[in-house]
């Protein structure tokens, strides 16, 4: 390699440097959600990466300037991140989007032309994709390592720039005349520029300070405004609209439009049927314990006057009697993050023989504190639920719900969830508990496009201790079965199936295992209007109904061994409608489910699934685990893909098997097809062709070898192919080098025809010698 070739070393470390600027940048973008230190970890690690590389490619200058190998690396670091994104969506991986994968592959390109900048015909290349993968970062995000890797990229640039052109000028200088430019006070100009733009980097605000409101796109400052009216921020100044009202304005008295959006008893009655309103009488007042009926008195009061009890008599209505609404057209919200999930929206502890009565905070029970703390840059609700830690509650794991047509002002939540996120809600006052352990806000509804981050954990059933005391809940609601005759048969039915197991989960296992496998889920199935005890019904007659008869029977199935159970009504976010697109679960209309809680010890509930076809989210799954579910979900698309697979391998091993003869037809095809504009290009054009069929038949001519001397000495099939190719080596010296005179090109191109047809076409199917 020439010494023109070469870079300086101060100019290769001015790209590798930019090239690293750009890195963080890039990254600072693209793991904004993610831990901090998540980052500055790759971005260490990718610096490491790229030196060595670096070092190892000057070391090995030599023996790679005659090998062309830049361009195809060049495709494979362009290629491999599109790959690496279709394997991904292929087997239903969380998705990146697609701009993201678009620069992480510019971005590969210019880490490896970085690398490779030894060569002075890289550096301008690997410098341009620099610039466009920082300026994508920092129109995308505005954290501190995108800040800190834009700026110094500039810096980094703009360095580059001055040494490239004092260096191009001292080339043209006499020798006697050449001075030394001025690269350490260019350095030092750079160093001093640096210094306040890493420190705007990592100021307090996430954006430059310089850029904030200049125009409406250029991203505000991060802060609350009282005088914003538009954008994340509004404050005391917001227009209340009345239409088509989408953002979260903190005043209260912000007029709401009147909505259609359903509430969850309008949920369930019309996908359940509306329920059947029977006269009270005097048996149905005293089906319940003596004790237990004088504190639900008020309860039961209450909540018939706002129509908010549970029903499980309900009319039976055949499916083209139903309400005309497509209950799986419109979402109510999405949940991004591990499903299934069964996400809390009230619940029931009262149970007279018919109805469900929502639960209410119990007197004597202290309802958990709440408080806000400060994590990075959120503000994240805790609850202190006064237990200790149960090691049998996974590690937490992060959910996202997006609010759109649901009426409601209570959050969706799991049960054992433990901080709850609201951009802009710095304030434990904007929320407050219902009844029992629900979270609601202080509003009227929920504002629509609302996202809802959560922390919570979920029960590994594998360490939960299989003896372990299982205690009762302080309140008798959650215990007391109703005086009815029904009950006496659904008692011997649990002792019949689970009396003789030990205390404990082995009980609860067992008779929530029987309702999953020697019953129906049928959500059209109902019992009579007259039936005295639906349950009873269910159990004994029927053995098919929706899901509120399964968590029902399993509640007082459980509560006559002892347990104290309640009725819980909610959403389940189903893991069948996970779209893999946008990499959300859209929850319907359609998902309003009813499950059940059973309470362990030390103020612990636990949730139950009865339903068949209906799933308990576990713990976060394990590296292993993962792998496993990964080769598992690999060989399940195999098999269903597996005739499109073996004609695709098959074609792909003889494309490979016989590419010399593909290559061989494609190249004779594009030399026809295209051929050069004038007779000097043409028959250099047909010299590389020659050239290149020479080289798939394994006899390629070494760069030193003049084409005459090498035609002269390879095996040829006659010795009028030999005499051809002599005849186009000579024409070739004088298309490159002889002045330019008057030929015939209809000669030309009958030389160049018997040249090219000197080499017979290699078939596909011959044998290989």
């Amino acid at each position: 390699m020439s010494p023109e070739e070469r870079s300086s070393r101060g100019l290769q470390t001015l790209v590798l440097a930019a090239a690293w600027f750009s890195l963080a940048a890039h990254l600072g973008a693209v793991f904004a959600d993610q831990p901090p230190w998540i980052p500055w970890v790759c971005w260490l690690t990718g610096g490491f990466i790229l030196a060595g590389v670096s070092l190892w490619l000057n070391r090995k200058w030599d023996h790679l300037h005659d090998v062309p190998w830049l361009s195809p690396v060049g495709l494979a670091l362009f290629l491999a991140p599109l790959a690496f994104e279709g394997g991904v969506r292929v087997f239903h991986a969380p998705r990146n989007p697609w701009e993201h994968v678009l620069m992480t592959a510019v971005l590969c390109v210019a880490l490896g032309l970085a690398a490779a900048s030894g060569l002075r015909s890289c550096q301008p290349l690997a410098m341009t994709a620099g610039l466009f993968v920082s300026i994508f970062a920092a129109s995308l995000s505005g954290t501190a390592m995108t800040c800190i890797g834009s700026a110094g990229f500039a810096v980094m640039g703009v360095l580059w720039l001055a040494v490239t052109h004092w260096s191009s000028i001292a080339r043209r200088l006499p020798r006697r005349s050449q001075r030394r430019y001025p690269l350490r006070a260019v350095a030092l100009g750079g160093a001093i520029l640096l210094c306040p733009l890493l420190a705007l980097g990592v100021a307090q605000g996430d954006r430059f300070w310089s850029l904030a409101g200049w125009m409406p796109t250029s991203g505000g400052e991060g802060r609350e405004d009282p005088t914003a009216r538009r954008g994340v921020g509004d404050g005391a100044a917001l227009v209340a609209g009345l239409d088509n009202i989408q953002s979260f304005g903190p005043i209260e008295d912000a007029p709401f439009r009147s909505s259609d959006d359903p509430s969850l008893y309008d949920l369930f009655d019309e996908l359940y049927d509306e329920p059947v309103r029977k006269q009270r009488n005097i048996d149905r007042a005293i089906s319940l314990p003596p004790e237990t009926l004088r504190l639900a008195e008020t309860q039961m009061a209450k909540s018939q006057q706002a129509h908010k009890e549970f029903s499980t008599a309900r009319r039976s209505r055949s499916t083209a009697s139903r309400l005309p609404r497509d209950l799986t057209s419109t979402a109510l919200f999405y949940v991004k993050g591990r499903t299934p999930l069964h996400l809390r929206h009230e619940v029931f502890d009262l149970f007279d023989g018919v109805d469900w009565y929502p639960a209410d905070p119990d007197p004597e029970e202290r309802q958990p504190k709440l408080t806000m703390v400060r994590t990075g840059e959120r503000s994240w609700l805790q609850v202190d639920r006064g237990y200790a830690p149960c090691e049998y509650l996974a590690p937490a794991e992060a959910h996202a719900v997006k609010i759109v047509h649901l009426q409601t002002n209570r959050l969706p939540l799991p049960l054992h969830w433990w901080g709850v996120h609201i951009d802009l809600l710095h304030e434990v006052d904007f929320f407050r508990w219902h009844g029992a352990d629900l979270l609601e806000m202080k509003r009227e509804r929920l504002p629509e496009l609302t996202a809802i981050h959560y922390r919570s954990q979920t029960v590994d059933w594998r360490k939960l201790p299989r003896r372990s005391y299982w205690g009762r809940w302080q309140d008798p609601r959650c215990r007391e079965l109703p005086l009815l005759p029904a009950m006496e048969r659904v008692q011997q039915l649990a002792e019949a199936w689970a009396g003789e197991l030990p205390h404990g989960w082995p009980q609860i296992q067992a008779i929530i295992e029987r309702l999953r496998t020697d019953f129906i889920h049928d959500r059209d199935a109902k019992p009579p209007v007259d039936a005295d005890c639906p349950v009873e019904h269910f159990l004994f007659e029927s053995r098919r109904g929706p899901d509120y008869l399964f968590a029902t029977a399993a509640a007082v199935l459980l509560r006559s061994l002892g347990y104290s159970t309640r009725l819980v009504g909610g959403f389940y976010a189903a893991p069948e409608r996970y779209d893999t697109q946008r990499g959300h679960t859209p929850v319907t209309a359609a998902d309003t489910h009813i499950w059940l809680e059973v309470y362990h010890v030390g103020r612990v509930w636990l949730t139950l699934e009865p339903t068949p076809g209906y799933e308990i989210l576990g713990p976060p799954p394990t590296w292993g685990e993962r792998l496993w579910h990964s080769l598992v979900s690999a060989a399940r698309w195999l098999m269903s893909h597996a005739l499109f697979l073996a004609f695709a391998l098959a074609l792909t091993f003889a494309a490979w098997r016989w590419r010399s003869a593909w290559l061989d037809a494609l190249s004779l095809l594009w030399w026809q097809w295209c051929p050069a504009r004038t007779i000097r290009r043409r028959i250099l054009q047909t010299l590389r062709l020659v050239d290149f069929r020479l080289r798939l038949r394994h006899q390629p001519r070494p760069l030193t070898s003049a084409p005459a001397d090498w035609y002269s000495r390879i095996d040829l099939p006659t010795d009028t192919a030999r005499a051809d190719l002599l005849h186009l080596a000579r024409l070739a010296d004088w298309a490159a080098f002889a002045p330019a005179q008057a030929v015939e090109p209809q000669q030309i191109h009958e030389v160049c025809c018997r040249a090219v047809h000197a080499l017979p076409p290699l078939r596909p199917f011959a044998s290989r010698k």
